[in-house]
């Protein structure tokens, strides 16, 4: 986005942080649709950016949302390869026209970036050699297998699932 005068962001860190802050409103926008109380968790608060609570059971879910405005991946490190099964992952892609919600399950992203990391780093280096990890570190969530996510694009399973009990 940009105006005469140029980005109307004064630098890449609010321009990450404005995108961030769309996706989870997006995000809260749709589960609002789908009949759930929806609400943005207490900044700062580690892990979870939205509580989705169920108005039937009195269950709620906690979302992680990860928002891509351009390129081909989310940023997604290490500690998104720890299970946690109250844990729901919302990957907004507004790069697509309409923009798109890819709802899975904390232990659908961590096997995703379990193998993703596992081809790059015994794939090897530009000489063949093994690489050796870095942390922080980003993935492309499920690149390796094309259409993966096609089945969680805008379907809320996953937080009924984790709502229901």
């Amino acid at each position: 986005m940009s105006t005469s005068h140029g980005s109307v962001w004064p630098n890449a860190s609010h321009k990450k942080q404005t995108v961030g802050d769309a996706g989870e409103h997006y995000v809260l926008a749709m589960l609002l649709r789908e009949g759930f109380i929806a609400a943005q968790a207490p900044r700062g608060l580690k892990d979870i950016d939205v509580l989705a609570h169920h108005p039937v059971t009195g269950n709620t879910c906690a979302l992680q949302v990860k928002t891509k405005s351009s390129g081909k991946k989310w940023v997604l490190g290490r500690k998104h390869e720890r299970i946690d099964h109250q844990l729901v992952f919302a990957l907004v892609d507004f790069v697509a026209s309409p923009p798109a919600i890819y709802v899975l399950p904390s232990f659908h992203v961590a096997r995703a970036i379990r193998l993703d990391h596992w081809c790059w780093k015994y794939h090897g280096g530009n000489d063949g050699s093994m690489r050796f990890i870095s942390d922080p570190m980003t993935y492309q969530c499920g690149g390796t297998q094309p259409g993966w996510l096609e089945p969680y694009c805008n379907n809320w399973d996953p937080v009924n699932v984790v709502t229901a009990h």
